[in-house]
C-alpha cells in the first residue's frame, strides 16, 4: 500500500498553521492550494489557474504569507493588483483577515482613499498594498523616480489577481510597463504570481506576465468535473423573453447577465413590473448605487440582480441558486466564468440561457459545444502596444521630471513592447515633440508647452488611466445624491423635449437642469422615462466560435443540452441554412436584392475582406461576424482570390474608418496611428488562410 503524500500544511510556519486551522476552521487544503505552496516557495514566477470560487486567492496568499513569515522585514513587501476598484473593496476584508492573523497589515489605495490615509501609508507602509494599475500610476508619479522614502526598495512579490482580464487589453500592456518601473526600484528580484480563470493557452499568459528569461510555472489542477444543469430557452419576442427570465428567477437568488447597460435597465424594469425584487449593477451606476445593490442582494433570500460584465469577475454576493444569461456571452471563457458563480453549496452549477434572436441561440449552442469539448479561447496579447508606448513616454517624463531619450529608445522588458521597432519608437518621440507635448533638452526629453493643456492640467490626470470612453454627464439628484452617468450625446438628445426624462438605476428621472461646464445633470424622481443608450465597442467574435456555429448548422447531430422545443428550432434553422452552407466552406449567395458572402470567419477577417473589396472593386459591403452583404454588384471574385494568394503585402490601413480604439492613439504619428488600428481590427493572415479553402457560388437568380 502506497502512503499518501503528506499535506503541505504541515510544512508551514506555526502562526500560519494556526490561522488556517483555528482562524478559518479548515481541516484540509484544496488541491490547488496544495499544488501552489511548493511552486510559489520555489521562488519562480507562477500562474495559478482555478475557476471562480476555486480557492485560488488563498492558494497564493498562503505561500506568500509563509515567505513573509520566514523572513520578517519592515516596509512594503507585496503589491496586490486587480482590475476593478469594486473587486479590491470586496477582497479587502479577506486579505486583512489573513494578514492580521499573522501580525501583518494591508493597505488599500485607490481614488476613494483620503489624502491623510495615503500620507500615513507613505510614512509607515503596510506589508501588503492593494491597488489598481491606474492608482499605481498615480503612486509612481507622486513618489518620483526613486520612490518616496525608498517605498519600493524592499518589494519582494507582485500578486496579479484576475490576470486574464488584463492580457490582450491595453490596460494589461499598461500594467506590464508599470511593473517594469516598480521592480526597477527594488533591491532584489521581484517574483510575480498571476491568478486566473481557466484559459486556452496558460503558457502564453505566463510568458506575457513575466520579464524576459525568467523561470516560471503554471499551477493547474485541471477543470473540476462537477455536475452542471444547463437550460436553453429560445424565446424571441421582448415580452416573452422577459417573462421567461421572470419565471426562471421567481425562486431563490439569481444573477442575470445581459450584454448591454440598456438591456439591464430594460430588463430590471420588466422584472419589477412582475413583482420581483430586482437589483441593478452596471458601469454607469454610481459606486454607492452598485455597493447598495451588492449588499441588498447579499442579504436577501429571494431576489435577482441584473448585471453586465461588472459582476463577472468574482464580486462576492453570497451563494446563488442560478445564473441566467439573456442573449449570449461572446467567449467560452466568459461563459465558464459566469457559470462558476453558481453551485457553491454542494449543488450543481445551474445556468439558463434565454436567447433573444436566432443568432444568439446559435451562438449559445456553439459556446456550449466548445465548452463540452474542453475548448477555451487562447489569449492573443500584443507585443506591439504603440499607444501605450506613447502614454508611458509621457508618464515617465512627468514622474521623473524628464527622461533620457536613450532610455526610452532602449529595449523594454515588458512583453507588450518587445515587438516595437526602433524606427517606430523614434517616430513616436519625434511626433510628441512636434505636437509640443515634449521637447528635447541636452539628450533628455522634458515636458513641452502643450503638455499641461492637453494632459489634464498641472496634475497631468489624463495620463493615469488608459481607459477611453465617451464624454459622461454625472446624474445627481437635487439633494446631491449621485445616481450614475449618461453618455453626453444621449443627455443632450433629451434637451428641448417636453418634460425630458429617462431611466437609470431602476428608477425614472426628470431633468431639472444641465450644467455643461461641470458635466452634471440635476434630476428629480418621476413616473416614467426613456431608456438610455450607451456606445460600446463592436463584438468581434473568434474564428473558432463562428466556425462552430457553421458546423452546428451543417450536421444533423442532436445537442445534449437542448430540450424538445430548442431542438425543433435548431432543426428549422438547419433546413434554412444547409442548402447554402453545404456547398463549400465559403459560399457566395447571388440573389436579388443583395448578395451575401457567408464565411463564418469572425469580425476581423470579414472586415479585412470588406476593405479588400473596397480596394480592388471600389465596393463597400457591410459585414458582421458571419457574412458580408453587398448591393447589386459584388465584382469579380477571382480578382479578390488572386490578391489574397499574392505573397505581396496587403496594406488596408488607410481604408479603415477613423475609429478611436484607445485613449492615446491620438498621440501617434498618422502612419503609426493607421497601423495601430489595422493591427487591432484586421486579420490579413487569417484572410489569406481562408482563401485557400474551397469557395462556391450558389442560388444564381
Amino acid at each position: 500500500m502506497i502512503a499518501a503524500e503528506p499535506s503541505q500544511f504541515f510544512q508551514l510556519h506555526p502562526e500560519l498553521k494556526r490561522a488556517i486551522a483555528d482562524g478559518e476552521g479548515w481541516r484540509e487544503l484544496r488541491p490547488i492550494q496544495e499544488m501552489a505552496i511548493p511552486a510559489v516557495l520555489a521562488g519562480g514566477d507562477c500562474l495559478i489557474l482555478a475557476p471562480t470560487a476555486g480557492g485560488k486567492t488563498e492558494a497564493a496568499l498562503i505561500p506568500v504569507l509563509e515567505m513573509l513569515l520566514r523572513q520578517r522585514r519592515a516596509g512594503l513587501q507585496v503589491l496586490y493588483l486587480c482590475p476593478l476598484k469594486a473587486l479590491l473593496n470586496n477582497q479587502l476584508p479577506r486579505l486583512e483577515r489573513w494578514a492580521r492573523r499573522v501580525g501583518m497589515e494591508v493597505f488599500l489605495w485607490h481614488g476613494d482613499i483620503g489624502p491623510s490615509q495615503r500620507q500615513g501609508f507613505l510614512r509607515q507602509p503596510a506589508e501588503i498594498l492593494m491597488t489598481t494599475p491606474e492608482s499605481l500610476e498615480v503612486l509612481l508619479t507622486a513618489c518620483g523616480p526613486r520612490g518616496r522614502g525608498g517605498l519600493w526598495n524592499g518589494l519582494r512579490l507582485v500578486l496579479l489577481d484576475e490576470i486574464h482580464a488584463f492580457a490582450g487589453e491595453e490596460r494589461g500592456d499598461h500594467l506590464l510597463c508599470l511593473l517594469e518601473r516598480v521592480t526597477a526600484q527594488s533591491s532584489r528580484p521581484v517574483q510575480r504570481i498571476g491568478l486566473s480563470a481557466t484559459i486556452g493557452n496558460p503558457e502564453r499568459l505566463l510568458e506575457w506576465m513575466q520579464p524576459t528569461q525568467r523561470p516560471g510555472q503554471v499551477v493547474d489542477p485541471g477543470r473540476k468535473k462537477g455536475k452542471k444543469r444547463i437550460e436553453v430557452h429560445p424565446w424571441q419576442e421582448d415580452h416573452l423573453r422577459h417573462l421567461q427570465v421572470a419565471r426562471l428567477t421567481s425562486q431563490g437568488k439569481s444573477l442575470v447577465f445581459v450584454d448591454s447597460r440598456r438591456k439591464a435597465e430594460e430588463l430590471s424594469q420588466s422584472l419589477e413590473s412582475h413583482g420581483q425584487q430586482c437589483f441593478l449593477h452596471h458601469a454607469s451606476l454610481s459606486v454607492d448605487s452598485r455597493l447598495s445593490s451588492e449588499k441588498a442582494f447579499q442579504s436577501a433570500t429571494q431576489a435577482c440582480i441584473v448585471a453586465t460584465s461588472t459582476m463577472e469577475l468574482g464580486l462576492d454576493v453570497g451563494d446563488l441558486d442560478r445564473v441566467v444569461q439573456l442573449h449570449s456571452p461572446s467567449t467560452v471563457a466568459s461563459m465558464l466564468q459566469r457559470l462558476g458563480r453558481s453551485g457553491r453549496r454542494g449543488q450543481p452549477a445551474h445556468m439558463a440561457f434565454v436567447t433573444d434572436e436566432h443568432w444568439s441561440f446559435l451562438q449559445t449552442c456553439a459556446l456550449l459545444q466548445l465548452a463540452l469539448s474542453g475548448y477555451v479561447e487562447p489569449l492573443e496579447p500584443s507585443q506591439r502596444s504603440l499607444a501605450i508606448y506613447a502614454q508611458q513616454v509621457l508618464a515617465r517624463t512627468v514622474a521623473e521630471g524628464g527622461a533620457s531619450e536613450v532610455s526610452l529608445l532602449a529595449p523594454w522588458d515588458s512583453y507588450a513592447m518587445r515587438g516595437l521597432l526602433d524606427a517606430e519608437k523614434r517616430a513616436v518621440l519625434d511626433h510628441l515633440c512636434h505636437i509640443q507635448l515634449l521637447q528635447r533638452a541636452d539628450g533628455r526629453l522634458i515636458l513641452g508647452e502643450e503638455s499641461a493643456r492637453k494632459l489634464g492640467g498641472d496634475g497631468y490626470r489624463e495620463l493615469f488611466s488608459v481607459f477611453s470612453s465617451a464624454q459622461q454627464f454625472e446624474v445627481v439628484t437635487s439633494g446631491g445624491r449621485s445616481v450614475g452617468q449618461l453618455d453626453a450625446w444621449f443627455a443632450w438628445s433629451l434637451v428641448g423635449q417636453r418634460q425630458a426624462s429617462f431611466a437609470l438605476g431602476g428608477s425614472h428621472w426628470r431633468i431639472l437642469d444641465i450644467d455643461k461646464a461641470a458635466g452634471r445633470m440635476i434630476v428629480e424622481a418621476t413616473g416614467e422615462g426613456t431608456l438610455p443608450q450607451w456606445h460600446g465597442p463592436p463584438r468581434l467574435l473568434h474564428f473558432v466560435l463562428c466556425q462552430k456555429i457553421r458546423e452546428i448548422l451543417t450536421v444533423e447531430d442532436q445537442l445534449p443540452f437542448l430540450n424538445t422545443k430548442s431542438q425543433r428550432l435548431l432543426d428549422f434553422l438547419r433546413e434554412q441554412w444547409q442548402p447554402v452552407l453545404q456547398k463549400a466552406p465559403v459560399n457566395l449567395q447571388v440573389r436579388t436584392p443583395g448578395h451575401r458572402l457567408f464565411t463564418f470567419a469572425g469580425g476581423r477577417i470579414n472586415q479585412t475582406l470588406a476593405l479588400l473589396w473596397q480596394q480592388v472593386h471600389n465596393l463597400r459591403p457591410t459585414f458582421n461576424n458571419f457574412y458580408l452583404h453587398f448591393g447589386d454588384e459584388f465584382g469579380d471574385l477571382e480578382s479578390i482570390m488572386r490578391r489574397l494568394r499574392d505573397p505581396a503585402e496587403i496594406d488596408l490601413s488607410s481604408l479603415l474608418p477613423p475609429l478611436q480604439l484607445g485613449k492615446f492613439q491620438q498621440y501617434l504619428p498618422p502612419h503609426l496611428e493607421q497601423r495601430y488600428r489595422a493591427e487591432r481590427l484586421l486579420d490579413v493572415d487569417g484572410t489569406r488562410r481562408l482563401a485557400k479553402v474551397p469557395w462556391s457560388i450558389v442560388e444564381r437568380e
